[in-house]
């Protein structure tokens, strides 16, 4: 379970996961508590739908609840991991059915760090704040650090951003609802951007 609190933001991603299942429930404690020394108390894992089977609202780890927000979003599968001051991992999740030698090569082009860098990106101060407020911070945050200065991709972004935050509108940490949309809009930026060389020729 390599991490790289170093990669860039593009790349957006800290790990790579090998569950063996798809069973989201019984393979989540064994990473969770890989984890939390790293991260500190686990608050909410938010997880591609469709990558796993039905799984629960929340998790037992240890005594201390953990809530699951499955979310719909490209590919590839990806897990966001987030403690209760906001800080997160996200792990690319290879699927159990991978063979191992091509999930070993997945593994291993992850750079291994001792430690997790906080991220400054944590819950909002308000769990009430406004849908749009929200949708505007994340928006700007995006085209900040991706370099989407562009006024059409600015457009764009917004739409994908409340696209994403559409289907969290019954989420019961509301708090944690602008890191998850901003995770599924980074997918999708860095998606869109590895497509668009091919497109080209």
């Amino acid at each position: 379970m390599p991490l790289d609190p170093n990669e860039p933001a593009e790349n957006h991603l800290d790990g790579t996961w090998w569950p063996c299942s798809t069973e989201l429930a019984a393979e989540l404690p064994a990473l969770l508590t890989a984890l939390t020394p790293r991260l500190g108390s686990i608050a909410l894992i938010g997880y591609r739908r469709d990558a796993w089977n039905a799984a629960p609202d929340h998790l037992d780890l240890a005594g201390h609840e953990v809530h699951l927000q499955g979310f719909v979003s490209p590919n590839p599968p990806t897990l966001l991991v987030v403690d209760d001051r906001g800080q997160h991992v996200t792990m690319r999740v290879v699927p159990p059915e991978t063979k191992p030698a091509t999930a070993a090569e997945l593994i291993a082009a992850a750079a291994v760090h001792d430690s997790v860098a906080p991220d400054d990106t944590g819950p909002a101060a308000n769990p009430d704040e406004a849908e749009a407020t929200y949708i505007d911070e994340v928006t700007a945050r995006l085209c900040r650090q991706l370099g989407n200065t562009e006024p059409q991709q600015s457009v764009l972004i917004s739409q994908w951003v409340a696209e994403a935050a559409e289907q969290f509108r019954e989420a019961p940490i509301q708090a944690f609802v602008p890191l998850l949309v901003e995770h599924i809009v980074r997918v999708r930026l860095c998606s869109n951007r590895a497509e668009s060389p091919r497109s080209q020729h």
